[in-house]
């Protein structure tokens, strides 16, 4: 029972300051201080320069060597299972666009980790326990490029292998990824400014996006973004875990102490990096934003009884 009120604690202690800046972003909304478009320019800040400080502030801490890659390519592979199923349901039952339908797939596999999970397991188990954390964070960074490489690739007008080359430049999560991978090369170890720079602004990133997908809540929407919603919600916080527990627990025969954090990761909300990418794309935001709202509450009652039954 003490456990149980010690979860619920941290919880609340999590969840708070989320669900605040989520409905002071509401609230501007529904009040019209700030609107959709200016909303969208705010994300663009996330997108541009948070998404690569992330990227290369999970580079730098990423400790390689305590790594378990047998259950980190385990997680992988639900990943990528669950975000081509999801983006084949929205393409052929919903005709959406690839782009979008590429972005629903993200949405559907992408766990909100950096901001809801991570905190709430440093203060519930030992360093061990946070590293599968820290793989999988790192593990979607290199998802991610890959994924907008894609993204460009499609929705480029140029075609050719050299201007789709020369287009990355500004990929935001391969800068990032490159960054990353520049600094742990340096002799010495990585200068503590420029780790404290890019961990400054990628903090910056998640409170942004929390922020801008509450006024983006706020618009009125349609049927067909509750429809997504829903099918994103299901996948996100329903088939998701389900088929991660099939896969680690059952098929590679992890026992739930092992791979809590994991399990912990996998029911986790709707992650953000779908919504800060969706208007490079011209992809409506709002079943993202809605998804993100409901999965948020099944997740909160979900991590409980992982934690206990753990």
């Amino acid at each position: 029972m003490t456990d149980l009120l010690s979860v619920f604690d941290v919880l609340i202690d999590a969840v708070v300051p989320v669900a605040c800046i989520f409905g002071i972003g509401y609230l501007s909304g529904i009040f019209r201080v700030f609107d959709k478009q200016q909303a969208l320019t705010i994300l663009k800040f996330v997108g541009m320069f948070g998404v690569p400080s992330i990227s290369a502030s999970i580079l730098i801490t990423t400790d390689v060597t305590a790594m378990d890659f047998d259950l980190s390519l385990s997680y992988l592979a639900v990943e990528v299972a669950v975000y081509l199923f999801a983006a084949a349901i929205a393409r052929v039952v919903f005709a959406v666009g690839i782009a979008e339908a590429l972005i629903i797939g993200m949405a559907c596999s992408f766990s909100n980790h950096v901001l809801f999970i991570y905190p709430i397991s440093q203060f519930l188990f030992d360093e061990t326990l946070l590293q599968p954390i820290k793989t999988i964070i790192a593990t979607d960074v290199i998802v991610l490029t890959l994924s907008i490489i894609v993204l460009d690739f499609i929705t480029s007008s140029r075609r050719t292998l050299s201007a789709h080359i020369v287009k990355q430049i500004t990929n935001p999560a391969l800068v990032g990824f490159a960054i990353g991978l520049g600094l742990i090369m340096i002799p010495g170890g990585v200068p503590l400014s420029l780790e404290r720079t890019s961990l400054f602004i990628a903090q910056s990133a998640a409170p942004t996006a929390l922020f801008v997908s509450g006024i983006l809540l706020s618009q009125k929407s349609d049927a067909r973004n509750f429809q997504l919603a829903s099918v994103i919600t299901v996948m996100k916080v329903g088939v998701f875990p389900l088929i991660a527990l099939m896969l680690i627990v059952w098929g590679r025969g992890y026992d739930l102490d092992t791979a809590k954090t994991t399990m912990l990761v996998a029911v986790a909300p709707v992650g953000l990096m779908a919504l800060t990418f969706a208007p490079r794309y011209n992809v409506e935001t709002g079943p993202i934003a809605i998804a993100m709202l409901w999965s948020m509450i099944i997740s909160i009652c979900l991590i409980p009884i992982i934690v206990v039954l753990a």
